[in-house]
């Protein structure tokens, strides 16, 4: 009897030692990640009413905390233009990295939420502005370039063309 005991008790502490061994971590990754945006070309998108942006800019981004550091310019067929102060990461999605040596090129889905100020009228819009680069293993939904909805004004969300990269940098 002793003994069929002893034999049930190693047997349990066996499946619960192989259960703690077999779990998953259930915690996201807590490293810091920063990276530079490069948007070297016009980024061109258009909106249902076939109006189109042009978008072009530059800066630095950390996941973990996030923060951003990220400006540029914009220019609308006939909303105006002028320039764009990143106000907030709201979120970034990496697609992963090229192999080496150029290992630091990443890609990814940035999501950044801007402040718009016309250069004419001086007038300033909140806006949300996407820049998608497809280095790594991007979905196959995924297109290169970015899009801007200046709240209030116009949605540009149909990529039109686009070329830009993240380098990571940390």
């Amino acid at each position: 009897m002793k003994y069929r005991v002893g034999m049930v008790t190693v047997a349990v502490f066996v499946c619960l030692g192989a259960t703690a061994l077999w779990q998953q971590p259930v915690f996201a990754s807590s490293e810091t990640e920063t990276y530079q945006l490069h948007m070297p070309v016009p980024q061109v998108a258009q909106a249902a009413n076939d109006e189109q942006v042009s978008i072009m800019g530059s800066g630095v981004f950390s996941v973990n905390p996030k923060s951003t550091t990220a400006t540029g310019t914009y220019a609308t067929t006939a909303s105006g233009s002028g320039t764009w102060v990143a106000t907030q990461l709201l979120s970034f999605v990496p697609y992963g990295c090229l192999p080496a040596p150029h290992a630091n090129f990443c890609g990814g889905k940035l999501m950044l939420q801007v402040l718009l100020t016309d250069s004419t009228s001086g007038q300033q819009f909140q806006g949300v502005l996407w820049v998608f680069c497809l280095i790594g293993n991007p979905p196959t939904s995924a297109e290169e370039g970015a899009r801007l909805d200046i709240i209030g004004k116009n949605n540009f969300n149909r990529i039109v063309s686009g070329l830009n990269f993240y380098v990571k940098t940390t």
